[in-house]
C-alpha cells in the first residue's frame, strides 16, 4: 500500500439495518480514535472487550446535530490511502455530547462496534448426553446474528445432558472456561479459537511493517509470577507507524525497516539487542488516531500478545 494521499470518512445513519437517510459527513472537520483489543482470559473466564469509537467533529451544523440521536444511529468510519479504502469501524452509538467553544460547535460521538449483538443476544437451548461440543459452540455463535468462524476442531462431548439458558455472551464465556477456548466479536465476526491448538498463521496474511515506522519497535520484557512461585519471562513489543487501517487484534505482524534499531530491552542484562527480523507477532491491542485534517498525523498505536520465553 502506497502511504500517500490519505483519505478518512464518516457516515452517520438511522440503526435499523438500511442505513437509510444516511448522512455523509466526511467533507467536515473530524478526528477520530478507534480501540480493539483480544479477549482477557483469567481464572478461566473471558473477558471480552468491544471495539470502541469516539469521534469529534467540528462545525456541525443544528439540524445534522438534531438528527444523530445516540438510540437510534451508527456510524461507519473508513480510512485509506488513494482510492484503496478500509472500514475500520461501524457499530451503533451509545452516546452524544455536544460541545460549544466560541466561535464553534464540537460534536462527540461514542460507539461500540457489535454492541447490540453483545449486549442483548440470547440462548436457550437444550442438549443431550454426547452432543457435539463444537455443534453447541456453533449453535451459541450464531445466535448474536454475525457471521462467525468457529476455529475450535475438538471432538469433545457432553457428559450428561445440559441446558443452556441466558445471554449469549455468558454461554459462550462457559463454554470458554469449560473447554479452554478463547472467543471474541471483532471485525463484526464472531471468532472462537481453541487456546491450546490455536490455528497456524497464515504467512501470506503477515502484515510487514517498514517505512510505515514512526517510532520503535520497542521490545519489553518484564517477570510475571507463576503458579508455584515459578517466574516466567514475558515478551511484548510496543511500535508506532503511520494509520494502517488493516491491522487491528489477531492479525499477525512482522518487522522490516533497517533504518530502525530494534530497541531490546532484557530485564537481566539491561543491553540493547537487535530483534529477530524474522519473527511473527500476533497484535493484542491496537488504537488507530486518525482525522480528515490535513495538519493531524494520523497514527497507529501496536501492542503485541505477551510471549513467554
Amino acid at each position: 500500500m502506497r502511504l500517500y494521499n490519505r483519505k478518512a470518512e464518516l457516515v452517520v445513519y438511522a440503526n435499523d439495518g438500511t442505513q437509510a437517510q444516511a448522512v455523509d459527513l466526511s467533507g467536515l472537520d473530524f478526528s477520530f480514535t478507534v480501540t480493539a483489543k483480544l479477549p482477557e482470559r483469567k481464572n478461566k473466564k473471558n473477558k471480552t472487550n468491544p471495539v470502541l469509537a469516539t469521534v469529534d467533529v467540528m462545525k456541525l451544523s443544528e439540524t445534522t446535530r438534531n438528527k444523530i440521536k445516540a438510540s437510534d444511529t451508527g456510524v461507519k468510519i473508513s480510512f485509506g490511502y488513494g482510492d484503496e479504502m478500509f472500514e475500520m469501524f461501524e457499530g451503533p452509538v451509545v452516546n452524544i455530547v455536544n460541545e460549544y467553544s466560541a466561535p464553534d460547535w464540537t460534536t462527540k460521538i461514542f460507539a461500540k462496534h457489535a454492541w447490540e449483538a453483545y449486549k442483548e443476544s440470547y440462548f436457550s437451548r437444550s442438549y443431550k448426553k454426547d452432543a457435539s461440543v463444537k455443534a453447541i459452540i456453533n449453535d451459541v455463535a450464531g445466535s448474536f446474528g454475525l457471521p462467525f468462524v468457529n476455529h475450535y476442531d475438538g471432538t469433545a462431548t457432553l457428559l450428561a445432558g445440559t441446558v443452556f439458558d441466558g445471554e449469549s455472551k455468558d454461554v459462550m464465556d462457559k463454554l470458554a472456561g469449560d473447554y479452554g477456548l478463547s472467543w471474541e466479536i471483532a471485525g463484526n465476526t464472531v471468532t472462537v479459537t481453541d487456546v491450546y491448538n490455536p490455528p497456524l498463521v497464515d504467512r501470506t496474511r503477515v502484515a510487514v511493517l517498514g517505512p510505515s515506522i514512526l517510532s520503535g519497535p520497542i521490545i519489553e520484557e518484564s517477570l510475571v509470577n507463576e503458579k508455584k512461585r515459578n517466574e516466567k519471562v514475558v515478551r511484548r513489543i510496543r511500535v508506532t507507524s503511520m494509520l494502517l487501517p488493516y491491522i487491528y487484534p489477531g492479525v499477525p505482524i512482522q518487522f522490516k525497516d533497517p533504518l530502525f534499531r530494534r530497541q531490546y530491552s532484557n530485564i537481566a542484562t539491561r543491553k540493547l539487542r537487535d530483534a529477530d527480523d524474522n519473527a511473527i507477532y500476533i497484535v493484542d491491542e491496537v488504537t488507530h488516531r486518525g482525522s480528515s485534517m490535513a495538519k493531524d498525523q494520523c497514527v497507529t498505536e501496536i501492542i503485541t500478545k505477551e510471549e513467554r520465553l
